[in-house]
Order: structure tokens, then sequence, then C-alpha cells
């Protein structure tokens, strides 16, 4: 039987078949399987935001909800007719596989019926290993229609244009109350007033857009921060050929062996890890600085002290309204919606926010830490370094 031509013609397409198998075709669906739990999670976010505008419009509008129910069935058809699409060829690729296994593993080997049914089988495997899928998702829940959100900023600028109508009726008031100002005085002296705190908040936008820039770029040898000081200094550190195997550096990129020991700083992005942490004051041979990271989360702080003063936001009722246990957390969908729908945050600041309320990435955010940050600004600085990581 070793000597038959067409067995020994069976065994290798046998092998290659077998090898295609096991390290293309079901890689490939396990590739299509998680896509399948990616596009399930989303539609479990778009059910979610739907489900919080759907109860908000039906107190007020009904044909609102009539409208988002047709938004949300198309947004839903369209994933799951790419569930559909991708469990179809899961199962062509579990039936390549069937017929496979009961040709090639059965009591009696046919190697005649193998042959003859070698081709078919190989370029149905062939294809579908080479057969594309679309990774991205390409629908998402936040272009849902917010009719009511809309009405909503409609009657907020309303109030805006009211306050500012009876601001006007109060200067018209004392100006002609009081008949030794003249028109042109109060003018200047309301826009002196104005200048003046423009001139604030310009000033310490200035502040904050130059902390920022500061600390952009770090020396991969030394950790020192980029600055007027420092880019033409010779780096301290820098000053041997080998760098120690056990030596990660500050930054993302490493710079070339022939840089190491010229005593240049090699400036470059800081270590992802280094983005969440505090350098402890009291060690030796450390210098005390705040991160990119947390100037970040300060100025968000800073930016929702303000949007909630200016506008009344009640932040314990909102997170208790969506917080069912009464624990004091929420899930990070419920996290996000409040954060975009009603802090008015864009997403790279939730993202943001949400990392550093959840650290350790539990998918749970503790709304009363995120209270006491915007109630107190000092209560930012008593926070221990080994929540940021600083220890890892």
């Amino acid at each position: 039987m070793l000597n038959n031509p067409l067995f020994a013609a069976y065994k290798p397409r046998l092998t290659k078949i077998s090898q295609l198998i096991w390290s293309a075709l079901l890689p490939k669906r396990d590739q299509l399987i998680a896509q399948i739990h990616r596009i399930d999670y989303r539609n479990e976010e778009i059910k979610y935001v739907k489900t919080i505008i759907e109860r908000d419009a039906r107190a007020e509008y009904g044909g609102i909800i009539e409208r988002l129910r047709y938004a949300e069935g198309v947004k839903l058809a369209i994933l799951n007719h790419e569930i559909g699409e991708l469990q179809k060829d899961i199962e062509r690729i579990s039936e390549i596989i069937n017929n496979f296994n009961e040709l090639a593993s059965g009591q009696v080997v046919d190697p005649a019926n193998f042959m003859a049914r070698f081709q078919i089988i190989n370029e149905n495997l062939e294809y579908m290993i080479a057969k594309p899928f679309k990774v991205t998702i390409d629908v998402v829940p936040h272009d849902l229609p917010r009719e009511l959100t809309e009405i909503r900023h409609h009657l907020q600028r309303y109030r805006a244009s009211q306050a500012l109508l009876d601001f006007k009726d109060e200067v018209i008031y004392r100006l002609s109350k009081n008949a030794k100002l003249s028109t042109r005085e109060a003018i200047e002296e309301l826009e002196k007033t104005s200048s003046a705190e423009m001139a604030e908040w310009a000033k310490l936008t200035d502040k904050f857009a130059a902390q920022l820039k500061k600390y952009q770029l770090i020396c991969f040898y030394c950790g020192s921060v980029l600055d007027d000081g420092t880019v033409n200094a010779k780096c301290k550190v820098n000053n041997v050929q080998a760098v120690p195997d056990d030596f990660k550096g500050y930054t993302q990129e490493v710079p070339a062996k022939s840089y190491h020991g010229n005593v240049r700083h090699y400036f470059a992005k800081p270590r992802e890890e280094l983005f969440r942490t505090y350098y402890d004051p009291e060690a030796k041979d450390k210098i005390a600085f705040k991160t990119p990271f947390h100037i970040t989360i300060e100025l968000i702080l800073s930016k929702l002290r303000k949007f909630i003063s200016d506008n009344r936001v009640d932040l314990h009722k909102v997170f208790l309204d969506h917080d069912k246990n009464k624990l004091g957390t929420v899930n990070s969908i419920i996290f996000s919606f409040i954060a975009f729908e009603i802090l008015r945050l864009d997403q790279g600041e939730i993202t943001q926010l949400s990392r550093f309320l959840d650290p350790a990435g539990t998918n749970s955010i503790n709304y009363i830490e995120l209270e006491k940050l915007i109630a107190d600004p000092k209560y930012f600085e008593s926070i221990p370094i080994r929540e940021f990581g600083a220890n890892e």
C-alpha cells in the first residue's frame, strides 16, 4: 500500500488541508466569534441609550417615540444583518471541518473518495480563509434622534436670553435713577468688568496650556521634561555605551544603540504607565511633578465645576436616578451617557475621566468620588499616590 500512487498523492494533500484548518481556518472562526461578541456589546449600548431617551420622551411627547424606534430598528437591522453574515461564515467553516473529519477520521480510510472531493474542499477552504470580514462597527448609538434634548437646548437659550434681558432692564433702571452717571460711563464700567474677567480666564488658559506643553516630551535616560533649560543641556545618565538589560527607560520610543553614551538627552513621548504616575516627593533622586494625565483631569474637573454652577445641575440627583441599587456606583455605559448627555463632555474627556475614576478597569465608577472632586479642588491633591499606579 505504501507504493500505491493514490496513497502517495493522498497523504500530502491530507496534511495540507489539516495544516490550513488548524493554522488559518480555526483562528479565522475565533475572530468571527469575537466580532459577534463586540457587535452584541454594541447592541447593548444602543439598547441602553435608547431606553433612557425613550423613558424621558414618553412623559411629554408621544410622537418622538415612534421616530426613535424607527431609527433604532434601522441600526439593529444593520447590526443583526452583520451578525447573520458572520454566523453564515462560521457555519460554512464548521461544515468544511466536519466534511474533512468525515473523510480523514473514519474507521475506513477511502483515499479515492478523498481525492475525488479534494478539489472542492481545497477551494472552499482557501475561499473561507481569504474571505474578508468587516472589523469596524460603523453603527453607533450617539446619533439616535434626540428631539427632546434639542427642545431643552432651546429652553436653555431662552433662559439665558431672559437673564440677559433682565440684566439690561436693571442697567437701564439704574442709569435712569442715577442721573450723575452718563450712558458712556456705565458702558465703560461694564466693558471694564467684562474685560478684566476675560483677561483672568485668558491668563488661566495660557497657564494650563504652557504647563501641558512643558510635559509633552521627556528624556528616555533620565526622565527630564523638555523645556528651555534641558533642550541643549547634557544628560547626566546617558554616559555609558551599554544600557543595562533591566532598564526600560522613560519613553515609548527607544533610541538606537549608537545613541548610548553620547551624553545627550533623547526626548520622546512618556511610556503609557507614566501618564498615570505621581513621583513620590519623599523618595530620593526623584522630582515631584504632575504628569500630563493629571493636568488634563484637573482641567476637566474645572470645566465641570463651571458647567454645573452655570446650569445649576444637581449632580447627585442625576447619578442617583441611574443608580438602581443606590450603592454610589454606576457602570461605564451609564457614566458615559450622563457625561455626554448632561455634563456635555466630549468622548476624549469621558475616556480620560473614566480611566482616572476606575484605574483598575472594573467597569464600576464611584460617582461619590467625582462629587467630592468637584466640590473640593483640594481633594484631588489628597488622593494617595498608590491609586494612580505609582507602585505598579
